[in-house]
């Protein structure tokens, strides 16, 4: 049996955070035991987690640094429950496992998400930490990147860690997957007429999604459309409301009809499967959870190059330059005119694509086969 304590910055729904609790969910529980310790508190996936009867850890780090206190009580979590090995997810948490790591001698894996190292947009003790995570990077047993734009802009930072691993995310094909009643019921709910198009966008309020971006070409799109279509813009995750006055005023300046603003939700696969185009807008990617999600469910998707975000989609979809609404908007016009059954064999390849490359049971396996490997090597 091998022990891995997985350390993250905390368990708020994101793509790392997601991609921890699919791990933990299907990893093989005769071989492996697994252990979360989040910096902060258990957020809204700390009780996911600890349904699948993984003991969750909350240092309740407040943001601002990483002290000599969260140290000492991580190492005591460390001490308690004896794990073979430590992940850990972000660069805070590879920051602080490191520390950790060095003074318990027990090996430690990075796990970096991110493909944008524009310190501009990062705080600047984020910044800090990112550039001293370099430095540190040979440490690890090994560092897992998720795409290859990751690997490429850690690299041009001075990663130089003594074995890259890449492995990409990996999606549940049962969860997500073609559902045509719940996309009535998600229809119902919104007031949305079956035969009406949805457009669908799922993501946190952040520079690096560009949101912006999607306003302005649902705008060029409904100017272009001349009512042939009535479209509706479905617009999902954290901090994206009804009271999020940027963007609320983006679409009454923009005079758009027929958005929706849903804010974060549980049940993402429903409303991807009422989705008849799902689009990405964002400025930056490392490898997205969202965009392989609307695959699964069958649904064409229409992204901008960022990350790994054309990798995923290939010839299923269509990928449009960062920043440039007009070549958004062309590409879900292009997608709205095709005949309906040309649309949905284009959603059906798309689905074909993920169990083909990304399916989880693949890709867990993965993690398994580095984890069984590193700690055997130091057993040895």
């Amino acid at each position: 049996m091998i022990k891995i304590l997985h350390l993250i910055t905390d368990l708020e729904t994101g793509g790392a955070e997601m991609m921890l609790l699919k791990l933990v969910q299907g990893m093989n529980k005769s071989q492996f035991q697994n252990v979360v310790v989040s910096m902060m508190d258990g957020g809204t996936l700390g009780p996911e987690l600890e349904k699948t009867g993984v003991p969750v850890y909350c240092l309740s780090m407040k943001r601002g640094g990483i002290s000599p206190v969260y140290v000492l009580r991580l190492l005591r979590i460390i001490r308690q429950e004896k794990p073979d090995i430590i992940q850990t997810w972000l660069y805070h948490a590879d920051l602080l496992g490191t520390i950790a790591a060095r003074i318990v001698k027990i090996p430690i894996i990075w796990n970096l998400r991110c493909a944008d190292m524009d310190f501009k947009k990062y705080s600047r003790l984020t910044s800090f930490v990112v550039r001293l995570c370099a430095r540190l990077s040979s440490y690890p047993q090994a560092v897992i990147v998720n795409s290859e734009a990751g690997k490429a802009v850690h690299s041009s930072i001075g990663y130089t860690p003594r074995r890259w691993e890449l492995i990409h995310n990996g999606f549940d094909l049962v969860r997500f997957s073609p559902d045509e009643a719940s996309g009535v019921r998600v229809k119902n709910e919104l007031g949305v007429a079956e035969d009406n198009l949805l457009i669908g966008i799922v993501a946190r309020d952040d520079p690096m999604k560009d949101l912006d971006n999607f306003i302005e070409a649902a705008d060029i799109l409904l100017s272009r459309l001349k009512d042939k279509y009535e479209v509706h813009f479905v617009m999902v995750g954290r901090g994206i409301s009804n009271s999020n006055a940027r963007l609320q005023r983006a679409i009454t300046e923009g005079n758009l009809p027929y958005f929706h603003l849903l804010g974060e939700r549980k049940d993402i696969p429903e409303l991807m499967s009422a989705f008849d185009i799902y689009c990405s807008s964002s400025v930056s990617e490392g490898f997205s959870n969202v965009i392989g999600e609307a695959m699964a469910c069958g649904v064409p998707c229409v992204v901008t190059d960022a990350g790994d975000s054309a990798l995923i989609v290939g010839d299923t979809g269509r990928v449009v330059p960062v920043k440039n609404p007009e070549a958004l908007a062309a590409a879900c016009l292009e997608l709205i005119n095709m005949p309906v059954q040309e649309r949905l064999e284009l959603g059906k390849r798309a689905r074909e694509r993920i169990e083909r490359n990304f399916n989880l049971p693949v890709v867990i396996s993965r993690y398994e086969d580095l984890y069984m490997e590193i700690v055997n090597n130091v057993r040895n």
